[in-house]
């Protein structure tokens, strides 16, 4: 049918293509190529699946732990407190300093990434970016990353800003300093408070530890846990020893 339809139709223009022998090669190309596109659609497939029990067995657990979250809690206490032979107290004390510090951590870096994420939204939207939801999607998510995700997410829309010309680059890196100071002196204080007070140096070996042990995840993770590490040494100091 489709032979016929390609000779119906270039009959008129006299032109002489072996239409039957393209539609060979063409089926040809396919059956040949069969295997390899099964396996892909079957990939996708599979890896689809893993991802969507992924997302169940994620949500499942978290209900229920959310929902019998103190029986959980007492579980894991005197079964760490077993294991490694610490009193249950203290297990208690550092479990409690460990979701204080990963609580307020995690509100903070969602808080900062939505509102980096409007930001740049706004203002490249204002100066006529096509771009700009992408991009403000990248620098939203590059500001989870504590102190290096704020730099690269300013030069990611700074990058898109070149071919509107120099005076908007220079505004909005001033609109860009404005709201950063804002976010780092006024917004995230107020919501983190001083839990996260760890020196620049800190945060930088942290979360250059953490990209050379498990890489991208790792520079997330790397801050809160510096932090943690901190805290619980600080908690544990005896009085005597501490530093007034």
């Amino acid at each position: 049918s489709l032979i016929n339809i390609v000779n119906k139709y270039l009959s008129f223009l006299e032109v002489d293509i072996q239409s039957e022998q393209i539609i060979k090669n063409i089926l040809n190309q396919i059956n040949q190529n069969i295997p390899k596109i099964t396996e892909k659609i079957l990939e996708i497939l599979l890896s689809s699946s893993k991802i969507i029990l992924n997302i169940i067995l994620v949500t499942v657990l978290t209900f229920y732990h959310v929902k019998d979250y103190e029986k959980i809690k007492k579980f894991k206490i005197n079964i760490i407190s077993k294991l490694f032979s610490i009193k249950p107290q203290l297990v208690e004390k550092t479990t409690y300093v460990i979701e204080k510090i990963l609580r307020k951590f995690l509100l903070g870096q969602i808080f900062a990434a939505s509102y980096i994420f409007l930001f740049t939204l706004i203002s490249l939207k204002i100066f006529n970016v096509k771009q700009y939801l992408i991009v403000a999607t990248i620098a939203g998510i590059f500001e989870l990353i504590p102190f290096i995700g704020a730099f690269i997410a300013f030069f990611i829309s700074i990058i898109f800003l070149l071919n509107k010309g120099f005076l908007s680059v220079i505004l909005f890196i001033i609109l860009a300093t404005i709201a950063y100071q804002i976010l780092a002196k006024i917004i995230y204080p107020n919501i983190v408070g001083k839990i996260l007070k760890i020196s620049v140096i800190s945060v930088l070996l942290s979360i250059i530890i953490g990209f050379k042990l498990y890489g991208i995840f790792g520079m997330f993770i790397a801050v809160p846990l510096a932090s943690i590490i901190k805290n619980i040494i600080e908690e544990n100091e005896e009085p005597s020893n501490k530093i007034h």
